[in-house]
Order: structure tokens, then C-alpha cells, then sequence
């Protein structure tokens, strides 16, 4: 029986001739390429790119609002 990390919730400790390679390795490869490569496209965008590509990451300013 497969166990899950639980810091990056990777599926890990098939038994002998278990083959998790149909949907638990598949996710665990989309979660291991999204923490390896922790970069961004944009830093200085204030809100979404409209039409993003696939893959981008992008991290949206936020607008300080001077409230009195």
C-alpha cells in the first residue's frame, strides 16, 4: 500500500510489483516540476495576464490603498 509524503503529498512505498505509474506518478511528477522550477515570468504585473501560458507563473502586485 503507497504511503503520501506529507510535506509535498508525493505518493511513495508501492509494494513489490505495484505499479503506481498510471495516476499516482503522474502527479507526483506535476508536483516535483512545479518545485523545481519555482521561478516566475513577471514580478511586477497588478493583476493576471489575460491570457496565460500554460506553465507561467506570474505573481500580481498588490495595489496599496491609502485609506484616512
Amino acid at each position: 500500500m503507497a504511503n503520501t509524503d506529507p510535506n509535498l503529498g508525493l505518493t511513495y512505498g508501492w509494494a513489490l510489483g505495484e505499479s503506481g505509474w498510471n495516476t499516482a506518478m503522474d502527479a507526483n511528477l506535476k508536483r516535483l516540476g512545479a518545485v523545481v522550477g519555482l521561478s516566475v515570468k513577471s514580478r511586477s504585473l497588478t493583476a493576471p495576464p489575460a491570457t496565460p501560458t500554460d506553465g507561467d507563473r506570474y505573481t500580481c502586485q498588490a495595489t496599496p490603498s491609502l485609506a484616512h
